[in-house]
């Protein structure tokens, strides 16, 4: 049975750069840290959290309260004599006296005293200055709110005493379930189930992982962890051109020699001698899995297939026979494959099994771990397909580039990127629009401006990339002129079937009326369609029409030497929208 739970607790800087209530916070990262075990096809039987109603009971406990500090104070914060006759340690602690190892409760101590008073605020402000920002807003934020007790243990119910207890964590948290849990657990005398395994490599959080094949990314973290240099070798030389090569050549070769049709076994002397160096193999990985050795059963299961890879080029079953019956024995090696992968890559030894045709789980016998006949001949297995991709090494590159550095230096490049990323106008009006509604609702719900003044300050703040984007391109937004453009388009439609209509034109112009009118349309209207655009492709269909407009009036000046009222307005109305 594999169960986890999530811890509900939040720190005091979460508290305070999240306006949010905790209750929030929490269901807020349970979910992002169940989607994460579930991207990295990481199952449980039950995944819970500490907040469930089974695991909760209220209780009033009393506690002392410092004048000075105004705060209640939890058993850490509180020193004094220890109660017991035959001690008065006069520097006991509220959970336990250090002389004579006795559990007490802070209200029992004679003589108590806020551990808080003066020296540790004063200790504080002459050492904080070179720590992290971080660790300065829990402290601070400590000393400042009123202290609560803080839960140390989980009562969790096990099964039968045959489980073995594998946990991972962080370094900073070996300590308490190395040494001391253990110690109490085995100080009360009620049998309770200890870990087996402990796994601690470090204190990075992989949790913001990449946006990346999950097979993938499992099978390097447990190959080669830090060396982040070497992903596009491990999975292009291991992965692709090892496991997956020989998986995909056993199946094709069967597809296309016996039309997907498992042949009858004939083992040759080294047949046997591969089943021999494979069952080897497969006895170490059962051993290195029952130990907890991740990494090192992996590499037996590599070591597999390539075994297979070099079986295959020793035989050469396509040259030597076409349709030799050992391909047979390469299928049961895939089989095999299939069922070692799938604690590390369960997506792709389903798609393996898929592709081998089976229904029945595969499983490997840890009592006589070998290579056994998964498939019965006859079988017909389904259609082969890769079972990885390359990573070219631009992927690489930009993967790398992505995702270097801490957590904190990734946001602040991407905080960067997306200020030197000028998104549309039309993008940040739409924004803005969005924002203003989201704003004026909150001010509708409640009077209280720590609520809804930094949705404002958001709302400013797009209105200032709106001001930038228009300055750098130089536009007003096409929501702004194109209506205009479209109504200049429908007076000019207007304009020439009331010219057919009426067969009237305007005047003969003279030279400085068609002087004017040239500088009017070539310059002013150009000008203005250039300034609200740099792309061509928007206001050069217009200044053809203009253009064709242009010689229509022309040719119609010819035709009758008067125009008609109708024709003069639209005439009109079309110079006005022009220069609008």
């Amino acid at each position: 049975m594999i169960e986890s739970a999530k811890q509900n607790w939040i720190n005091g800087v979460e508290n305070l750069q999240k306006p949010l209530k905790q209750e929030k916070i929490c269901d807020k990262y349970y979910e992002i840290h169940n989607s994460v075990y579930r991207w990295f096809n990481i199952g449980f039987d039950y995944f819970g959290r500490t907040s469930t109603p089974e695991q909760t009971h209220p209780q009033s406990v009393e506690q002392l309260f410092c004048e000075n500090c105004q705060r209640f104070l939890a058993d850490r914060f509180v020193e004094g004599t220890c109660p017991f006759p035959t001690c008065r340690y006069d520097n006991a602690r509220g959970d336990q006296c250090d002389q004579c190892g006795k559990l007490i409760n802070a209200i029992e101590l004679l003589e108590p005293r806020c551990k808080l008073e003066g020296s540790v605020r004063t200790w504080l402000q002459g050492v904080e200055a070179g720590w992290s920002g971080g660790a300065r807003a829990v402290s601070r934020a400590w000393l400042r709110d009123r202290l609560r007790p803080r839960a140390v243990t989980r009562d969790l119910h096990w099964g039968h005493n045959a489980v073995k207890l594998y946990q991972f964590m962080a370094k900073d948290n070996v300590p308490f379930h190395a040494i001391m849990f253990p110690a109490s657990a085995i100080g009360i005398n009620e049998n309770i189930k200890l870990v087996d395994h402990i796994f601690a490599t470090g204190n990075t959080s992989i949790t913001k992982t990449v946006n990346f094949l999950s097979h993938v990314a499992l099978v390097f973290l447990v190959l080669m962890r830090r060396r982040m240099a070497v992903l596009p070798g491990e999975n292009n030389s291991e992965l692709l051109n090892n496991l997956g090569n020989f998986c995909h050549r056993s199946l094709s070769f069967c597809a296309n020699t016996f039309k997907g049709k498992l042949p009858e076994a004939t083992l040759t002397h080294n047949d046997y001698e591969l089943i021999s160096l494979v069952n080897r193999e497969v006895v170490a990985y059962v051993q290195h899995m029952e130990k907890g050795r991740l990494r090192e059963a992996l590499r037996h299961v590599l070591s597999v297939s390539r075994l297979g890879n070099q079986h295959m080029q020793t035989e050469q079953p396509w040259v030597l026979l076409k349709g030799s019956d050992g391909d047979n024995l390469c299928c049961q090696l895939a089989a095999l494959l299939c069922a070692l992968i799938s604690p590390y890559m369960p997506d792709t030894s389903r798609k393996l099994k898929e592709q081998l045709n089976l229904k029945q789980d595969l499983r490997i016998n840890p009592i006589n771990p070998s290579l056994i006949q998964y498939i019965p001949a006859g079988h017909v297995i389904g259609k082969p397909e890769p079972l990885f991709a390359k990573i070219e090494p631009e992927l690489a590159d930009k993967m790398r580039a992505k995702f270097a550095g801490t957590q904190s230096e990734r946001e602040i490049r991407n905080a960067n990127d997306s200020k030197t990323k000028s998104p549309g106008v039309a993008e940040i009006e739409k924004a803005i629009a969005e924002q203003g509604e989201k704003v004026r609702q909150l001010k509708a719900s409640t009077k209280d401006k720590s609520v809804w003044q930094p949705e404002v300050n958001k709302l400013l703040e797009l209105k200032k990339q709106l001001a930038g984007a228009q300055a750098q391109t130089g536009s007003v937004g096409d929501a702004v002129w194109q209506p205009e453009v479209n109504k200049l388009l429908e007076l000019k439609k207007q304009l020439a079937g009331a010219q057919a209509q009426t067969g009237t034109a305007v005047k003969p112009p003279t030279a400085n009326n068609v002087k004017q009118e040239t500088r009017n349309a070539d310059g002013e209207k150009v000008r203005k369609l250039k300034a609200s655009t740099k792309d061509k492709s928007v206001w050069q269909p217009e200044v053809d029409k203009l253009l064709d407009l242009k010689k229509i009036m022309a040719t119609a000046q010819l035709a009758t030497p008067a125009p008609s009222d109708s024709v003069a307005s639209l005439e009109k109305a079309v110079a006005e929208q022009s220069d609008s």
